[in-house]
């Protein structure tokens, strides 16, 4: 039982860690960075860079989703269930939809926010 508790946190931590580091990190620093040295082009290839990261990350967080689920669908069924369970089961079950919403959702959003940003700096390029 202590062992699928620690799984669960750990599992818990990866997933959640991983959206912070992608979020707060890597997303400002890509950005930053590529149109710093790039300008507005930079802006494009950050979009695909970071769309490239995210695809990469999401294989990553399918494995903590599905363990962390795993691990507390094992808990409820022994004697002695931890307090809260069926909090953390609905916590696991938002976690595997938000999962699946950014996989599904923001992926898309992004492919659109890249057209547009490759048809203003091709608008751009135009004019010069």
């Amino acid at each position: 039982m202590v062992v699928r508790r620690c799984l669960y946190l750990i599992s818990l931590f990866f997933w959640i860690g991983g959206m912070v580091v992608l979020g707060a990190l890597a997303a400002l620093a890509t950005f930053d960075a590529l149109e710093a040295s790039l300008g507005v082009a930079g802006r494009l290839e950050a979009v695909a860079v970071f769309r490239g990261t995210l695809r990469r990350f999401r294989f990553f967080e399918f494995g903590p989703t599905t363990t962390l689920l795993g691990c507390l669908v094992t808990l409820s069924y022994q004697r002695r269930r931890p307090g809260a369970l069926g909090i953390r089961i609905a916590t696991g079950l938002t976690i595997l939809g938000v999962t699946l919403y950014l996989e599904f959702s923001v992926t898309g959003q992004i492919a659109k926010v890249e057209s547009v940003i490759a048809s203003n700096v091709a608008l751009r390029t135009d004019m010069r």
